[in-house]
């Protein structure tokens, strides 16, 4: 039986709530190496939403968007218009901005 897996990912003022399918564990693999593919497939998930919405694509409840990229389909099951971060998601989306803007001098 194949699991979902239900987040969302927050752009702007948009918070978009999708479905994807875990994939299966490879037998090949010990736990703590499917452990690390199915949280990299989750970082995919995030990162390619957060794309797609700066882009500006707006998807629809119901509506399945599919990657090339990626090894399942998103299905939008719920989207908030003028979302406000709670304290905790600006504390974390202010240290991620800090923390862009460090790896930004590093490279340079």
């Amino acid at each position: 039986m194949r699991k979902i897996v239900n987040t969302s990912v927050i752009c702007v003022n948009i918070k978009v709530f999708y479905d994807y399918f875990i994939l299966e564990p490879l037998k090949t693999l010990n736990p703590m190496g499917n452990f690390y593919r199915s949280n990299h497939l989750h970082k995919k998930t995030q990162k390619f939403m957060e794309n797609y919405l700066k882009n500006g694509n707006l998807p629809k409840v119901g509506e399945k968007v599919i990657s090339d990229c990626l090894f399942s389909d998103l299905k939008i099951t719920n989207i908030c218009f003028e979302y406000k971060r709670t304290k905790g998601e600006t504390f974390l989306k202010n240290l991620e901005d800090k923390f862009l803007i460090e790896k930004q001098k590093l490279n340079r």
